[in-house]
């Protein structure tokens, strides 16, 4: 999805690329999709589900995935199912925890 990436590409970067084909994919621009991508886009992804947002990612395991299905066009339609991530939980509001996800 998009243009190919500078190479050598920062992690942040990388990050934002991946956060933006999820979101595509979210929006329904891509019809229904699959994403198979590395630990760091995962991360960015997740990190993007409005229910995560206010957690911070500890550990992933090998193989580690979340499935997102919706039942409605709207932000609290979404449900996410995680295996293989161990989160915990940040106190800031959704927004912030946004803003903090995306500086790493």
């Amino acid at each position: 999805h998009g243009d190919r990436p500078v190479w050598p590409e920062s992690r942040r970067s990388a990050m934002g690329r991946v956060g933006a084909a999820f979101l595509a994919c979210l929006n329904g621009d891509l019809g229904n999709c699959v994403l198979v991508t590395h630990k760091d886009g995962v991360e960015a992804s997740l990190g993007l589900m409005p229910s995560e947002a206010h957690l911070n990612i500890e550990s992933m395991g090998y193989g580690a995935m979340f499935i997102a299905t919706r039942e409605e066009k709207t932000p609290a339609g979404w449900s996410v199912e995680v295996h293989g991530i161990r989160r915990e939980q940040v106190f800031d509001s959704p927004r912030k925890a946004l803003r903090r996800h995306m500086r790493r």
